[in-house]
């Protein structure tokens, strides 16, 4: 393995490391911005499903 593989092997768990403690000490946060994320996805979803049966049937 070569020096480079294992310098972007410890990046890469220090990275994940590190966005682990970030969502454990912002935990609320991460869940609140994670359903709004669903409930704007769920809105625009039954929004385009409202225009196309209008589409449809009008």
């Amino acid at each position: 393995m070569s020096e480079l593989a294992g310098t972007a092997r410890q990046r890469a768990r220090r990275v994940l490391r590190e966005t682990g403690r970030w969502v454990l000490r912002r935990r609320r946060t991460a869940a609140e911005q994670f359903l709004r994320g669903a409930s704007y996805g769920a809105g625009t979803a039954v929004m385009s499903l409202l225009v196309l049966w209008v589409r449809t049937r009008h």
